[in-house]
């Protein structure tokens, strides 16, 4: 059963909303709110501009990266083959009762540096087993992939934020039209709508803004 309110308070109401409506629809808060939404629009797209520069940038150091870490894998992978015949030569001499450091040699200087003296440890275990010498030989290469891998991430989100705020500079030219119309629209009602749609999206445009961090500029 629908209680019918009192017609005072119904009047109160009514009254309430034609301000409202008046209120947003006046000449002045239009102005205002094309001026705040213009500086919105504004902001986003040098934020956008920036993050693209951003992801641009971390896109490049990746890419070198790569590049040097497949260049160190293969020098790596080089020196390893070199030297497996190397240690095979001095393994051979040691088991024989032979001086390895004598002669000369086309090892590299990690296997002089670090492997050699886990020959002289353990005269039987294998090249592969000498954990310095591969760290020494190998690490390199898996740092300077681990970095190029965090520059791929920062291009992700930087990509990710720009493209957000893109889509987001968009939206803002949909509410800037929406307010421009409103001034050949002589329906206050329908210019209240447009007014507050117009105003959501504004303020979905701040929280937005305001989820994505600032890119900031050197002079």
């Amino acid at each position: 059963m629908k209680i019918p309110l009192p017609k005072s308070l119904s009047r109160s109401t009514e009254l309430n909303m034609n301000k409202i409506i008046k209120l947003f629809t006046q000449e002045l808060a239009v102005v205002v709110l094309l001026g705040g939404i213009s500086v919105i629009t504004a902001w986003a797209g040098v934020q956008s501009s920036l993050l693209s520069g951003k992801s641009n940038d971390a896109l490049s150091v990746y890419m070198e990266g790569t590049g040097k870490a497949n260049n160190l894998f293969l020098t790596s992978e080089l020196k390893y083959r070199t030297d497996l015949v190397v240690w095979a030569d001095k393994q051979k001499t040691r088991s024989q009762g032979g001086d390895i450091s004598a002669g000369y040699s086309a090892g590299s200087a990690e296997l002089f540096e670090f492997a050699l003296p886990c020959l002289l440890k353990n005269p039987q275990s294998q090249l592969s087993d000498c954990a310095p010498y591969m760290d020494e030989l190998y690490l390199p290469q898996r740092e300077t992939l681990d970095q190029a891998m965090q520059s791929l991430e920062e291009y992700q989100v930087s990509s990710g934020q720009s493209d957000r705020l893109q889509m987001l500079t968009a939206l803002l030219a949909v509410a800037l039209f929406m307010l421009g119309i409103t001034s050949v629209i002589h329906q206050e009602k329908l210019q209240f709508a447009i007014v507050l749609g117009a105003t959501i999206i504004a303020i979905f445009s701040i929280a937005i803004l305001f989820s994505v961090p600032v890119v900031s500029v050197s002079f």
